[in-house]
């Protein structure tokens, strides 16, 4: 008989506490976390979402937590516990409480913008029966939602009562199955439970673990120790874990990020289009998301001998991705801009050339050229010639717009490779285009992108040098010796996708040690810092002529 995905341990598999003790199981529940330190962590993160209370039990959570959501949907396999949380629930127009049957939720994929599960996925013994149901919850997240798992940490008397001495050594077994599934730790939290008196505690112990377990219990009051797990699951980062996971070349150094940790404390926000000569805000709205569209589709391998270089108002621009820019404004000057998708759809080689002269001819001309005339022909064709409506066309939501780009714009935003028979997707300059747009908007209209929290480092040629200069990434000595030989290193080979990866996963690294520090900073901020960085480094970087990056 196929195991329930919710079977746990000895509060559920040894007792019968869920289908004959349901209103002894609901004390205990009730019991947990007196200080309510779990609704304060979650109750501003609930505003206006969908919230899914996974394996809710009585529904302790319910009454807590469900007036700060838009929509509070609770689940959970036993009828008999659900019978208490429908009672809870009477009364709450936005709650909605179902049973799971056959370990299947009862709802449509991407529907629920927030799980929130307690003590359920830690107690699932067998592990694949776990995978399955961590997979179950990823089928009704939409795009960019996020799970939290609330479990039982290390330390606290009601581990060390319960588990007999051995439920520290379990709970870092679980713990460490949760990070290497994607979990990140992000709050730890010291709580108790409050029974009414010592009889109360004795007996619903005794109820669920028996007279052993009762017998250890000495006060009505019992700490606890929680942990707050958050994933967020990302079709980037979760391929190019793969790759770290069994990378030949590439290995990152988590101890020297450890060390360096206080350099990237005092990252400030920055942006690259800082340092442009220009007035970018000058631009009308439908300008600004035309430059952002047009540059990152072009925004790619300026390496050469020589280096293309920009004159520009009596200035030299040594750095690509400036003198791209510089170019781009230079065409609406001379009246052949680049901003208007008319100009793009009947863009000839000729015409793109001397739009984007320099000290040499640009590597990659034709390629350029096609995506340029690709970019204007899609405007036309779907989105009425206005940048505006393709983001509107994916809600102002950071994953679908990335997604969105890939899909119709494929000569120049699709950015994904088989490494070792898995797909793996760095999508660089689509991510980069959405950065670049918030960044010339703000926190206005079109800067407005959900879930933009969810994107990744953009994987190009510049910040691996920096990390490797950090030495928080390591090459092997083949991979040395062709980037200090300047040996061009194949597009879609081992080498440059381990060496991308590593990039993705060193940020992410940095920021989740940040975090875990109590210093929140974004990817976007540690990426363009180091982005900058580069600017002054004369080391050997990879070189891979590529449209990617």
């Amino acid at each position: 008989m196929r195991k329930s995905l919710l079977e746990k341990d000895k509060l559920a598999s040894e007792s019968d506490i869920y289908k004959k003790h349901s209103e002894l199981y609901d004390l205990f529940s009730q019991a947990e976390d007196a200080p309510e330190k779990v609704v304060s962590f979650f109750k501003d993160k609930f505003e206006d979402q969908i919230v899914l209370d996974f394996g809710c039990g009585t529904g302790k959570y319910i009454q807590l937590l469900s007036p700060h959501s838009n929509k509070y949907i609770a689940v959970d396999p036993s009828d008999a516990q659900l019978r208490i949380a429908k009672n809870k629930a009477a009364n709450l127009q936005n709650v909605e409480v179902s049973l799971i049957n056959d370990g299947i939720i009862p709802l449509d994929d991407d529907s629920i913008d927030i799980v929130f599960s307690s003590w359920v996925l830690g107690g699932i013994q067998d592990i694949q029966q776990r995978k399955r149901a961590l997979d179950e919850i990823e089928r009704v997240l939409r795009p960019g939602g996020i799970i939290y798992l609330i479990e039982n940490d290390i330390g606290g008397d009601f581990k060390s009562i319960v588990e007999m001495g051995y439920g520290d050594q379990k709970t870092r077994r679980k713990l460490t199955w949760f990070n290497d599934s994607g979990f990140q730790e992000i709050s730890h939290l010291q709580t108790s439970f409050e029974f009414s008196d010592l009889d109360e505690a004795k007996r619903i112990f005794q109820g669920i673990w028996g007279n052993d377990i009762s017998n250890n219990i000495l006060s009505k009051s019992i700490s606890h120790n929680l942990v707050i797990l958050e994933r967020k699951p990302n079709f980037i980062l979760d391929s190019t874990k793969f790759v770290i996971d069994n990378a030949d070349h590439v290995t990152i150094q988590d101890e020297i990020i450890e060390k360096s940790i206080l350099h990237f404390k005092e990252v400030k926000h920055t942006s690259w289009l800082d340092e442009l000569p220009f007035d970018v805000s000058s631009l009308k709205d439908e300008e600004k998301l035309m430059f952002s569209l047009v540059f990152n589709a072009i925004s790619f391998s300026y390496w050469g001998d020589p280096y293309w270089n920009v004159e520009y108002r009596g200035n030299l621009y040594t750095r690509g991705s400036l003198s791209l820019a510089v170019c781009i404004f230079r065409s609406i000057e001379e009246r052949q801009s680049l901003l208007d998708p008319s100009v793009l759809r009947s863009l000839d080689e000729k015409t793109l050339s001397n739009i984007l002269r320099g000290n040499t001819k640009i590597p990659l001309l034709k390629e350029r050229l096609n995506i340029l005339n690709e970019v204007g022909n899609v405007l036309s064709n779907e989105f009425d010639d206005k940048v505006s409506n393709l983001l509107t066309s994916a809600d102002l939501d950071a994953i679908k717009i990335a997604k969105t780009l890939e899909d119709i714009f494929p000569n120049s935003f699709e950015d994904k490779y088989l490494y070792k028979n898995h797909q793996v997707y760095f999508l660089k300059r689509a991510q980069a285009f959405i950065h670049t747009t918030v960044s010339l908007f703000g926190n206005n209209t079109y800067g407005k992108i959900k879930n933009i929290e969810h994107l990744t480092a953009l994987a190009d040629y510049i910040i691996p040098n920096v990390l490797r200069n950090l030495k928080i990434i390591k090459y092997s000595g083949e991979l040395k010796e062709k980037i200090d030989n300047e040996e061009e290193i194949d597009k879609g080979s081992n080498f440059e996708i381990e060496i991308r990866a590593a990039v993705v996963w060193s940020i992410e690294k940095i920021r989740r040690e940040l975090l875990r520090s109590g210093f929140e900073v974004s990817i976007t901020d540690i990426n363009d810092s180091l982005w900058i960085a580069g600017g002054d480094l004369e080391t050997p970087f990879h070189k891979t002529r590529t449209t990617a990056y």
